[in-house]
């Protein structure tokens, strides 16, 4: 697929993005409320427009709740699993953009430190109070080192996706930890690889949590599977992942979707892997018109895909 071709056909795409930016945010469809996922992919897709860039940075900051963390929608209560979308957003933008950053810079370092300890600190813990409190007695500290990763809400069970932002996330912030924090974030991460690897699908691939349920083997979905071998994308010379690329591949064709192309698109990029079929169907789906352009996550999305030769992979570590 020629190069231009995909800058061609997301030119409408940025207009549409800048367009509908409402001081720094994105709804996930016109007229709706804040989005912090959607704002994410959004802004992500704009990380080359400065001025879009700033008021980005002055609502995550804003956003941002005082355990560190981000909610879905801000004002929503409790931080969530967008925690790690927030932080990959600020870390990314951020990144040698000195005009876009400016006097913002000691405020994003510090958010990107808070996010960061909330990410840590609030990992999931899939065992049962006492259960927990038996391995306490047991082992000790070393009861909590298991093979486990984050949950979409607080005080919930590991899920795939959580899991794989949350990694791609404390990875990106660790230059900016102190030593104790960056040993506690590298376990967390390494225990977090751990439980992936532990829920590989029969065939590769990830569903959305467990791989086996009540004794059935549950399937692979290509959006599941791009997250998490995003995530993994720095051990991959340590790890046979070609099965699960394999499988995310095919998937990804199969749905022909623009969350599915897209999220493929970039995990296959940070794998070194050839992605010009999935390119090419995913413009198909984003030409004026067609659904992608009432749906900011999807728009977004799509942008960083098209463009990932040029504007850079945003779920690079």
């Amino acid at each position: 697929m020629p190069r231009v071709a995909a800058a061609h056909l997301s030119n409408p795409l940025r207009a549409l993005l800048v367009e509908s930016c409402q001081n720094g945010w994105w709804p996930y469809a016109p007229g709706s409320d804040p989005s912090l996922e959607a704002t994410v992919w959004c802004a992500l897709a704009l990380k080359d427009q400065p001025a879009v860039v700033r008021l980005v940075h002055d609502f995550l900051l804003q956003a941002q709740n005082k355990d560190g963390g981000w909610s879905t929608t801000p004002g929503a209560g409790s931080s969530d699993w967008n925690t790690a979308c927030a932080l990959i957003a600020l870390d990314e933008l951020t990144k040698g953009r000195q005009e876009a950053v400016g006097s913002q810079a000691a405020k994003i370092r510090q958010a990107l430190a808070a996010g960061s300890n909330y990410l840590i600190d609030h990992r999931a813990n899939p065992h049962s109070l006492l259960a927990g409190l038996f391995l306490i007695l047991v082992k000790g500290p070393a009861s909590r080192d298991y093979p486990r990763g984050w949950a979409w809400t607080p005080d919930t069970f590991n899920w795939v996706e959580p899991t794989s932002y949350a990694m791609l996330a404390l990875a990106r912030t660790a230059r900016l930890m102190p030593p104790e924090r960056l040993k506690q974030a590298n376990a967390a991460i390494r225990l977090a690889a751990d439980y992936l690897l532990k829920h590989i699908c029969a065939g590769g691939g990830w569903n959305y949590g467990n791989n086996v349920m009540l004794g059935t083997h549950l399937s692979a979905y290509a959006t599941t599977t791009a997250a998490a071998l995003a995530a993994l994308a720095p051990f991959k010379s340590k790890l046979d992942l070609s099965q699960s690329l394999s499988l995310m591949r095919a998937t990804a064709r199969q749905m022909n979707t623009p969350m599915a192309l897209s999220l493929s698109t970039l995990a296959l990029d940070l794998h070194g892997k050839a992605h010009i079929k999935e390119l090419s169907m995913l413009e198909a789906l984003v030409s004026p018109g067609q659904a992608v352009h009432n749906n900011f996550l999807l728009a977004g999305l799509a942008k960083c895909a098209l463009e990932v030769k040029t504007l850079g992979n945003p779920l690079g570590v």
